[in-house]
């Protein structure tokens, strides 16, 4: 991608989230999709989505990094969306970004429901390699929201991505997808003591 002054970037920032807005807000049952590379525009377009959805979200991820989670627009709409009491269902391949706002805040999250619409498990390498197999890709993270929106991480190095916010059918199968790998994986929390903590995992699955 081409260096942009601050400027540019931001004017090109605002022309994006409007063009990602129109898709969220005229569906007519033909898909159409967005893509988009670079942590500020990956921010932007998860902001979006989380802005967008009403019951559920479902994110496989490196762990909430905080290069992408603390920038403004995604730390604010992710949130937000929380704060809805929207359910989450997150499956994430380390724990080292613990002590970042996004993760303690789905910490706080899960201890002020106290119920299970707040899950968090750890993905093995194996459940990390079949995920990867299956879209034929060396690495991947992906996001749905509700039963029609998503986003794929093809290019996580480089937050390359593509996604839509109408389409049903890519969506059910990408869920499809999560929930066999959720059913496989661990369960990251514990309560003790009538709090919810992280537990004690002794190796990193993210290299």
């Amino acid at each position: 991608m081409e260096n942009k002054s601050e400027k540019e970037l931001s004017q090109d920032l605002q022309k994006y989230r409007v063009f990602l807005n129109d898709l969220a807000e005229k569906k007519d049952n033909n898909p159409r999709f967005f893509t988009n590379q670079g942590v500020e525009y990956a921010a932007n377009s998860m902001s979006i989505l989380f802005e967008h959805t009403k019951d559920r979200v479902r994110m496989y991820c490196n762990g909430l990094d905080p290069k992408i989670t603390e920038k403004e627009e995604y730390s604010e709409s992710f949130s937000k969306m929380l704060d809805k009491k929207i359910r989450l269902d997150l499956l994430v391949c380390t724990t080292k970004f613990k002590n970042g706002k996004a993760f303690k805040k789905v910490i706080d999250t899960k201890n002020d429901r106290k119920d299970d619409t707040v899950r968090v498990r750890m993905a093995t390498p194996e459940i990390r390699n079949k995920l990867n197999k299956s879209f034929e890709l060396e690495d991947s993270n992906f996001s749905i929201f509700d039963n029609d929106k998503f986003r794929l991480e093809i290019k996580p190095n480089v937050y390359g991505a593509f996604g839509s916010f109408d389409d049903t059918d890519t969506a059910t199968k990408l869920s499809k997808r999560f929930d066999d790998a959720f059913d496989e994986a661990d369960d990251l929390f514990v309560l003790k003591d009538s709090t919810y903590e992280i537990k004690d995992f002794q190796i990193s699955t993210w290299q």
